[in-house]
């Protein structure tokens, strides 16, 4: 067998110069070798070896590489595939050739070592231009850098472009933190002054420099609020706002979480209150799975603590057990807001409803009231208490006014002798919760009967009772909007038990119309539509949706004459309709037939687009 290659071909290498050379010699020719073997065109060698090479190959002179007179083969031809042994002229003409060959093998090796030479510095001078160009790109980075455009940024305009970022709309779902800006860490919070402060000095000096970064503060204490100072929180409160401008009011938003009551944060956190409040223009508790009366002392503050209050917003999001909450335990009597002169907006969340039944629970400025919201339940009696003490209201929401009987709402509502008139209200939203029983119905068409709007231009009306929707009865409500149908432009009546008589009654007086929407439980749709068309014209309608729903026990629906009265409705108008909408549904017991359905809107499609 030929013996392969030594895994070590380096290692038999003598004291002489000659013997080192050679051991360069077959080392890389191993490694050129392989090179081809790998399909790689060269090998870079290492500098010593580079060297004593060219030390070497200085002393040869490169032959000319010429082909031999005889081929070996020629010269054993005779004896090829005999036993005879070679005669001596054939052994000397091999041994001629062997000497010939290894001159001509060493002399390529030469060429092939030169070529290795001058690749070797190629390659260390290609690393050293590579190594050149990343320095020159650092330094050309750093020089781009230092002439950024934001670093020529004047300090003025630089603060006002802050301003966008600090003050942007909150995220979401924030995190949770001891002192938040919009209930996260400052330093972490997407429109904290703090996050900008950390990316290099320059911002640094911008943002502590302006005082109306501030003057908004958003905090959250709980559980994890373990003070171990008794003024904790009020410290780091007045940190914050001691950077604020003395020229704008302050806004403070306070989320309570899981806080246990104990006197020590009690104390502490109505103190950070009171400190600041005559500075406040907006004001947000949020109480989330705590007792209200963490910060009773400020509540029960005297009248003129705030006295640049805007804003008020109260919310209480409880966690229900299975023993429930205690309201009368939620919230005692409340008397700092009393004596606040430009309070105008007001919103409140989720409260106990004996508090607005109960003057004495919650006391707010209602007579100076423009905009009020008010989510959760709240009872007929409570909407009378509130409604008719806000003669100056301009906004006005209720999403659940609640028709279920209890024990608090037994008595009925204190009601005014006379209609009274809301000359700035313009907008309304109501929305009934509970059942439809015959004994309380009369008492909120009582309530309802005593609201003239003369100016009222958005009025929604909504009726549903949990999974199953209840109609609301119109009679109890035309009394109340009956003056109000020609400055109405945007009108919705969503599960409102009318006729269609009533129905058309309203609007046609609703001349200024812009935006209806009709989802009806009762009236027939086809009678309907035909009825708008013939009596009624809008001629600024630019949005209509309708919605019905059949029952069980309705005739068959003439969706053919459905959609010709349609179209005649929409026509009225005087300006093509922006937006158009038109729903037909089943109650849960009847399979709706979707082949139909699709076919018939694709019928509406087509002569729609035809006829408008």
């Amino acid at each position: 067998m030929v013996p392969g290659p030594d895994p070590n071909p380096g290692i038999q290498s003598s004291l002489t110069n000659g013997g080192s050379v050679q051991v360069a010699f077959s080392y890389h020719s191993y490694i050129l070798r392989r090179s081809r073997d790998v399909r790689v065109s060269a090998s870079i060698l290492p500098e010593g070896t580079a060297e004593e090479l060219d030390m070497m190959l200085k002393g040869k002179v490169s032959q000319p590489r010429s082909e031999a007179t005889v081929a070996p083969r020629d010269v054993v031809k005779p004896i090829i595939r005999t036993n005879h042994p070679p005669s001596k002229p054939t052994v000397s003409s091999l041994e001629t050739m062997v000497a010939h060959h290894m001159s001509k093998i060493e002399t390529i090796d030469c060429d092939m070592f030169r070529i290795q030479l001058k690749i070797n510095t190629l390659v260390k001078e290609f690393q050293n231009l590579a190594d050149a160009r990343v320095h020159e790109e650092k330094e050309l980075n750093f020089c781009q850098h230092m002439l950024s455009p934001i670093r020529r940024i004047p300090p003025e305009v630089l603060t006002r472009i802050f301003g966008y970022a600090i003050y942007a709309e909150p995220p979401a779902a924030p995190p949770i933190g001891v002192i938040h800006n919009y209930y996260t860490t400052p330093a972490r919070g997407p429109s904290s002054p703090l996050t900008l402060s950390h990316v290099c000095a320059a911002w640094r000096h911008a943002v502590f420099g302006l005082p109306n970064f501030w003057n908004d503060l958003k905090m959250e204490v709980g559980w994890w609020s373990n003070p171990s100072a008794d003024d904790y929180i009020s410290s780091q409160v007045t940190a914050w706002f001691t950077r604020a401008s003395r020229v704008r009011p302050l806004t403070l938003s306070l989320r309570v979480r899981d806080l246990p009551k104990d006197p020590l944060t009690s104390k502490d956190l109505s103190h950070s209150l009171s400190m600041w409040a005559p500075r406040l223009s907006q004001l947000t508790i949020e109480f989330v799975s705590s007792l209200c009366d963490i910060i009773d002392s400020f509540l029960s503050s005297p009248p003129g603590t705030l006295l640049c209050l805007e804003e008020l917003h109260l919310h209480l999001v409880p966690e229900y057990t299975g023993q429930g909450l205690d309201h009368d335990k939620l919230i005692s009597s409340t008397k700092v807001f009393l004596g606040s002169p430009l309070l105008r907006t007001v919103s409140l969340s989720k409260l106990p409803p004996t508090m607005l039944s109960d003057p004495l629970l919650l006391t707010l400025p209602w007579s100076q009231l423009t905009d009020l919201k008010i989510r959760g339940k709240i009872s007929v009696q409570g909407f009378a208490a509130v409604i008719f003490q806000c003669h100056q209201l301009r906004y006005g929401s209720f999403t659940s006014i609640n028709l279920d009987a209890t024990e608090e709402d037994e008595s009925d509502p204190v009601l005014p002798p006379t209609p009274q008139t809301f000359s700035r209200l313009e907008e309304l939203y109501i929305k009934l919760k509970g059942c439809e029983g015959d004994e309380f119905t009369p008492i909120l068409e009582d309530v309802l009967s005593l609201l003239h709007l003369p100016r009222l231009h958005t009025l929604e009306v909504s009726g549903m009772v949990y999974l199953f929707p209840q109609t609301f009865p119109f009679f109890s409500l035309c009394p109340g909007i009956s003056d109000s149908a020609p400055t109405l432009t945007r009108l919705s009546l969503c599960f409102v038990s009318a006729s269609t008589e009533e129905l058309v009654e309203l609007l046609a007086s609703c001349t200024a119309l812009e935006e209806l929407g009709l989802f009806l439980f009762v009236a027939p749709p086809g009678e309907l539509l035909h009825s708008i068309s013939s009596f009624c014209v809008l001629p600024r309608l630019r949005q209509f949706t309708l919605a019905f729903v059949a029952r069980i026990n309705d005739e068959p629906i003439d969706f053919g004459r459905i959609q010709e009265d349609f179209i005649m409705v929409v026509k009225s108008a005087a300006h093509p309709l922006r937006t158009l909408a038109f729903f037909g549904t089943h109650t849960l017991r009847i399979r709706p037939d979707l082949d139909a359905a699709q076919a018939i809107s694709d019928q509406l499609q087509v002569s729609l687009r035809e006829k408008l």
